[in-house]
């Protein structure tokens, strides 16, 4: 099975997820955060350093919005402005309490 077909399945069961320095853009990015549905378990996810732009950010802020198991999510060294970066943590904040 390949990695993106992983995120197909209905209710993955991953609980932790590093996809640091793997430079996956916005069109890896994008597939991530929309997967998010379908990852009920996931409690961490690291996407530091890999070229995400607001797009990204604006997706996951969607997605982030039906997943609130995800309480870590690195997305540092990544082009995601500055209020977009402040919503995703207050919605992690969130999930945390």
């Amino acid at each position: 099975m390949m990695f993106a077909e992983t995120f197909e399945m209905p209710n993955v069961p991953l609980r932790e997820l590093d996809l640091s320095v793997n430079y996956i853009h916005d069109a890896g990015g994008e597939l991530i955060a929309k997967s998010l549905a379908r990852c009920p378990y996931l409690t961490s996810l690291n996407l530091r350093r890999n070229n995400l732009k607001d797009t990204t950010a604006i997706i996951l802020i969607k997605s982030l919005q039906t997943n609130t198991a995800l309480m870590n999510l690195n997305l540092e060294r990544n082009v995601i402005s500055p209020s977009f970066k402040e919503e995703i943590e207050t919605i992690i904040e969130a999930n945390r309490n």
